[in-house]
């Protein structure tokens, strides 16, 4: 149902932050500790640019309108803190399970999903996002419990976060923040 996007300033004084959804840039000014709030939809993407350093949380929505999922949170990493490798464990107990990838437009082709190509039938979403002049695709794929291994075969560094939901239940992290992947 959608995701809340919380930026937290991590100075004193004033923060000035830039953010981007469907090509539309919005800029504010946080103050010292100050946090601000965006609400995106469940198929969209936002990019949050500062030069001073910020946090970012993601806040799944619940979906009680279908008893499917409830709220969880998770940091979101930087592009700085991306790797190209990633093994990752989804919980078992959840229905439905996905990893968010975000990756350079050029080496989307170079994804692999446990040794294989990701499967355009498992693609949930696709977004086409600008970082610092860069183009990026965040893609939104279903996934099965258990071990995976999410890699570039050109060693391009990408981000990846899991998440899921089952009935009044929900998950979510960032692989990074679960263990280091290899550099």
């Amino acid at each position: 149902s959608g995701t809340m996007v919380r930026v937290v300033s991590a100075h004193t004084g004033s923060t000035t932050f830039s953010y981007t959804i469907d090509k539309s840039t919005s800029t504010k000014t946080i103050g010292t500790f100050g946090n601000f709030d965006i609400t995106v939809s469940g198929k969209q993407a936002v990019v949050v640019d500062s030069k001073r350093q910020v946090l970012v949380l993601s806040f799944g929505l619940a979906a009680r309108r279908q008893k499917n999922g409830d709220p969880y949170m998770t940091m979101v990493p930087g592009v700085n803190q991306y790797v190209h490798q990633y093994h990752v464990s989804v919980p078992q107990g959840f229905e439905k399970n996905y990893f968010a990838i975000m990756v350079k437009k050029g080496s989307k082709s170079s994804l692999l999903l446990d040794n294989d190509s990701i499967s355009s039938k498992n693609t949930v979403s696709e977004a086409s996002v600008t970082v610092k002049g860069l183009d990026y695709v965040v893609l939104t794929v279903m996934v099965n419990q258990g071990v995976h291994r999410v890699e570039t075969k050109d060693r391009s560094r990408f981000g990846l976060m899991i998440y899921g939901h089952g009935h009044d239940d929900g998950y979510g992290f960032a692989a990074n923040i679960l263990g280091p992947g290899k550099l």
